[in-house]
This record gives structure tokens, sequence and C-alpha cells, in this order.
């Protein structure tokens, strides 16, 4: 895990053991990459999740309403997921 200055999550890796590597340039088994993005608070979220709905993608899953960790799980056009959160 990569931490700012004030030890604010910039960048994490999360381990998944039976993950199947890429073989690209083939496409047998894409790339495949998850990406979290921090907003700094609600309002900013659904900015930002309307914000990606124009851009072509989709709701996931809505955690908006969550006390602890506030998120949108989203899809990109081709379906790839990545979040929206507030940290």
């Amino acid at each position: 895990m990569l931490l700012d200055d004030d030890d604010r999550r910039v960048l994490a890796v999360q381990a998944k053991p039976d993950l199947r590597p890429s073989t690209w340039p083939s496409e047998e088994v894409p790339m495949q990459l998850h990406m979290d993005f921090r907003v700094p608070d609600a309002a900013e979220l659904e900015i930002q999740r309307a914000r990606a709905e124009q851009l072509g993608a989709r709701l996931l899953m809505d955690r908006s309403a969550d006390p602890h960790e506030p998120l949108h799980v989203m899809a990109d056009p081709d379906g790839h997921p990545f979040c929206l959160l507030v940290g």
C-alpha cells in the first residue's frame, strides 16, 4: 500500500491467489486491473458517479449510504469494475 504524507491510501495492491495471469497480447486472458478513485465527500461522490455514467459507465453496487466507507462500484463500458469512494 502506498500512502501520502498524511497516511491516506494513494495506491493499494491486493493479492488474488486464484487470478489467472494475463496472456497479453493474446486476449485469451485479458489484462486486468481494478482502480479505486477517492473523492473528498458524499456530494462529490454523486457528481463523479453522474460523470462516469455520462462517459458510459454503469452502476454495479451502490454503497453510498455506508457510514464507514461510502462508495459506488462502477463498470466501464467494457465491464471492468472500478470504485468511486469517499476517503
